[in-house]
């Protein structure tokens, strides 16, 4: 990457983080804040998916369950032992990415479909084992009471997480975390490793690359971003319940990848405004609004089949090219006109 593309690069996330940080006081409100919030939290746990099905090529339907070991780890370790958010918080990621690192190598032995279905099973275990070990998960009953996280403490102040905006900012601390990882990975040799897997298999392994270590690695990522965002979701709703981690949160994330471009650091942000923020957009048509949120999915999928941030790309490359080349002509026309010129004197 030359330094010109390096510096747009950094500009424009720094852009980005200002105008996301801005947004609470631009747009307002509680319920908007909420939706942030939300939008956030789903963002995370799809970037994991991105980088399981987007560089590697695996289609994993386990993303409820991860999401929900995140999210009863710590809600059970702060509710019954009292611990911290800031100590649950590591916890509940690191025991969720060991879940994944642990399963990751039977799993993983498993190709194409078969390892969709793999994982789909291993959602739905995991979704029956959280709505019938009442004796810790308290089964369809849930958990409830489970605290905000405890206040930082500055020195000349502290600031405490139990009002929307302040929890925002806290989520939008993690989400930054999770595209700087994504993108890191991204543009290193692990992501290149992951990207020629995803193409051929085994024509990467004759260049030395070993498939099952990088996928393992993947599979361990993708569940750490699913137990940070099981945890944040617990902290912030105080209640959870197995509804919240079934198939359908499985199924909410692929459609997120997929309509937002799976493969790109910022699809899953694209694929959760398609899929959260224009249908409560469209609330105040409560009677179409799923119609018409199914008729953009339809639009996006017969249209964009690789998705609405590669559709994006391609239109803003269309029109610099077409700047480049105006732009040249403009010169040679000039250039022309002073030769004429020079040769008529």
């Amino acid at each position: 990457m030359t330094d010109r593309r390096l510096r747009n690069t950094w500009i424009t996330w720094i852009i980005a983080i200002a105008l996301l940080a801005l947004l609470p006081i631009i747009l307002g409100g509680s319920y908007i804040l909420h939706l942030l919030i939300i939008s956030c939290i789903w963002i995370i746990l799809a970037q994991g998916l991105n980088i399981i099905l987007g560089y590697t090529g695996l289609l994993s339907l386990g993303q409820g369950g991860m999401f929900g070991i995140g999210a009863y780890v710590s809600a059970l370790l702060a509710v019954k032992l009292g611990w911290s958010f800031w100590i649950t918080m590591p916890l509940a990621t690191t025991a969720t990415a060991l879940l994944g690192f642990i399963i990751g190598y039977p799993v993983l032995r498993t190709r194409g479909i078969y390892f969709a279905m793999v994982t789909l099973g291993l959602g739905v275990i995991l979704s029956e084992i959280f709505n019938n070990w009442i004796g810790v998960t308290r089964g369809p009953m849930g958990i409830g009471d489970i605290p905000y996280p405890t206040p930082i403490n500055l020195g000349f102040t502290s600031i405490a997480f139990d009002s929307k905006i302040t929890y925002y900012y806290l989520v939008l601390a993690a989400l930054i975390l999770v595209m700087v990882v994504t993108y890191r990975i991204a543009k290193t040799t692990l992501g290149r490793a992951l990207i020629a897997i995803k193409e051929d298999e085994v024509l990467a392994g004759t260049f030395g690359i070993f498939p099952p270590k990088f996928k393992i690695i993947a599979f361990t990522v993708c569940s750490a971003f699913s137990g940070l965002a099981g945890c944040l979701y617990a902290h912030y709703i105080t209640f959870i319940s197995p509804e919240s981690f079934g198939v359908m949160a499985s199924i909410d994330a692929l459609v997120i990848v997929v309509v937002g471009s799976a493969g790109m650091v910022l699809g899953p942000a694209l694929g959760t405004i398609i899929l959260i923020l224009v249908p409560e957009a469209l609330r105040f048509a409560s009677e179409y609004r799923m119609l018409v949120y199914a008729v953009i999915l339809g639009v996006v999928i017969m249209y964009m089949p690789q998705g609405l941030g590669c559709s994006i790309g391609r239109l803003a490359s269309k029109i610099v090219s077409g700047r480049r080349v105006a732009n040249a002509y403009i010169g040679t026309s000039g250039s022309n006109q002073n030769l004429r010129g020079a040769n008529g004197s």
